[in-house]
């Protein structure tokens, strides 16, 4: 019991030590987003499309999906999910009221930086749950909160909604982990379905964090380690329902729209397709004829998936149209390719990049040797992890905790 309560005193002060260094790292910013005559401007160009949105929300124009001033003169719908613009457009208004006489930004500018408590936190659980010793822990906390990825994301003034992902990653990955550490629990279940059903509305790519979800479950059947039916249930039912609730508050949901690029009923048919796919791994154990029916049976449920799923792809792959020139969305690794591009490369990711195809097959090999149910969570979230910080460099959160 004391070596527990040493434990938790240990990595309460380990999160409040260095939530406070990332903060004040984070803060320094500002300098960056304070123009000549002292007025704070976003950081990043889509900094300003969520600046322009949380304002309005706060002040006449109100919340909007559809916006009537972008690509005049038809307008256009947009594509970031309601959540995220239009609580921080209310925090705004809380903010005001309480120092009316403070710059918007300047309060906006603050929501990043403070967020750096709640991923610290995630962090330093996820860690704790793999059993590392504080020490150990320490160091890696005291690599967060100085690396250059967290004043990426987190930033004074930087508004892009790339923290919230890391957000939804990092709490993704401590609730499957908390969950398969006592999986007869369903409120933990219950959770995590919650979690990842929400989690769209902070961008509607997050449904990708349900596939983390389905490969943990999927491996843990092959050995026959599934959860109970009641746990199953009762995370199945929490993704559904936190995903009615985001869905339904849609305007392009409502609108009858099914698309990934949008909060849409595409979410909504994937949150049951999710739901579907994991009771459907305790409708038998497992055996080369129930691999064959759960595989023709997804494969039946993703058919209309296939369209939303085919743009996601060339998202990642930036096939699209002039995304190839965004600097965000390029590859580390063909950067690195590039002789031109090593310092670049490494000012962003530091050298630690050189270890991620070491981390990424040691992570392969761990899953091979029968890992207790939670660490499977982790070498699955870090794989696909790793891999997606691979992929684009705006993805660089998914490769922070691996």
């Amino acid at each position: 019991m004391n070596n527990t309560t040493d434990n938790t005193r240990w990595l309460v002060a380990i999160w409040l030590i260095f939530t406070l260094v990332g903060m004040s790292v984070a803060y320094l910013m500002r300098a960056h987003a304070t123009a000549p005559d002292g007025t704070i401007v976003p950081m990043s160009n889509d900094s300003f499309y969520h600046a322009e949105r949380m304002l309005d929300t706060a002040g006449e124009r109100g919340f909007y999906e559809f916006d009537d001033q972008m690509h005049v003169a038809e307008g256009s719908w947009v594509t970031w999910p309601w959540a995220y613009d239009w609580s921080a457009g209310h925090v705004l208004k809380i903010g005001q009221a309480i120092s009316p006489e403070s710059q918007p930004m300047a309060i906006l500018g603050w929501i990043p930086v403070l967020f750096i408590a709640i991923n610290m936190a995630l962090f330093i659980g996820i860690a704790a749950r793999l059993g590392l010793r504080p020490e150990l822990i320490a160091i890696a906390a005291l690599a967060l909160a100085f690396s250059t990825a967290l004043q990426t994301l987190h930033g004074f003034a930087i508004l892009d909604h790339h923290f919230l992902e890391f957000f939804a990653y990092l709490a993704c990955t401590w609730l499957l982990m908390r969950w398969l550490d006592a999986p007869e629990r369903p409120p933990h279940a219950a959770v995590l379905g919650v979690l990842l059903g929400i989690a769209p509305a902070l961008h509607t790519s997050a449904f990708i964090l349900q596939l983390l979800m389905l490969i943990t479950l999927a491996l843990l059947w092959f050995r026959d380690e599934l959860p109970p039916l009641s746990s199953l249930r009762a995370m199945a039912i929490g993704l559904v329902v936190g995903t009615l609730v985001i869905v339904g508050l849609s305007e392009p949901a409502r609108d009858g729209q099914f698309t990934m690029t949008t909060l849409s009923l595409f979410h909504g048919y994937v949150a049951f397709a999710s739901a579907a796919a994991a009771l459907l791994l305790s409708w038998r154990p497992c055996s080369s004829k129930q691999l064959a029916i759960v595989a023709v049976l997804c494969a039946l449920i993703g058919v209309p998936l296939i369209g939303g799923l085919i743009v996601g792809g060339s998202f990642l792959t930036g096939d699209i149209l002039l995304l190839d020139q965004v600097n965000e969305m390029r590859s580390p690794v063909m950067d690195m390719l590039a002789r031109d591009q090593w310092s670049t490369t490494f000012s962003i990711y530091s050298l630690l990049i050189l270890l991620v195809p070491l981390v990424l097959l040691a992570f392969i090999v761990a899953l091979w040797r029968r890992p207790s149910p939670a660490a499977v969570a982790f070498f699955v979230c870090g794989v696909f992890g790793l891999v997606m910080l691979s992929l684009q460099q705006r993805l660089i959160y998914f490769g922070i905790a691996p």
